[in-house]
């Protein structure tokens, strides 16, 4: 924990569930009340947290209440919604058309959605692993806005796992394929058992899939 004064008010960094996460609020005797102000950015980097003081000190001057964050996307935000997803298309499927044998969860990063495929009669080696050619394709979409609009920035930044991952155009989508596919794997382990059936896991135009 790290105190700095200003004038009158005292300033406190604390750490949050992800190391590269720091808060900043004042302290109760000021009377001043401050939410949702958060910084993120690298640990060790301490010049830029002493620049995110800086700032805190010139707006907290013109005003006591204040809302402000720098944006990203922090994969963990969306598992919940996600979660919902898969489990409600499962739901659905079985109430309007009965078993299954096996889901194919197909994932676009860059443009936002992810998608829920069934085979009843096909296996997923039938369909030479490919989400599109499973019995019924595009069964339920999830539309994720914040990924594509975070995707159209200059420089988009992704946390999964208290790791930061600034994308590189130069290097091609398969360096953010490879963080959200390892995101969604970590949710389809937890669903495994209430999912009781074949799951292919595949990322759009990409090599990254694995059956489950």
């Amino acid at each position: 924990m790290l105190n700095i004064e200003h004038r009158s008010k005292t300033f406190i960094i604390q750490y949050s569930a992800f190391d590269v996460r720091y808060s900043a609020r004042v302290g109760v005797v000021t009377n001043t009340f401050l939410n949702s102000l958060i910084f993120v950015g690298d640990n060790t980097n301490k010049g830029a947290i002493k620049t995110f003081i800086q700032i805190i000190s010139t707006l907290l001057h013109q005003s006591c209440k204040l809302h402000l964050r720098f944006i990203m996307i922090i994969l963990e935000d969306e598992q919940e919604i996600i979660i919902d997803f898969i489990t409600d298309s499962i739901k659905d499927f079985r109430t309007q058309q009965g078993k299954f044998n096996s889901i194919g969860i197909y994932c676009c990063p860059w443009a936002g959605w992810i998608s829920t495929s069934f085979n009843v009669e096909k296996s997923i080696h039938d369909t030479s692993y490919n989400c599109p050619d499973f019995d019924i394709v595009g069964f339920k979409y999830l539309e994720l806005e914040k990924w594509s609009e975070e995707y159209e920035k200059e420089a988009p930044t992704y946390i999964f796992e208290g790791k930061t991952t600034v994308f590189n155009f130069d290097l091609g989508d398969e360096v953010i394929n490879e963080v959200f596919f390892k995101f969604l794997s970590t949710i389809i382990l937890n669903l495994n058992n209430d999912i009781q059936a074949g799951v292919l896991l595949q990322m759009l135009d990409s090599e990254f899939f694995k059956v489950f």
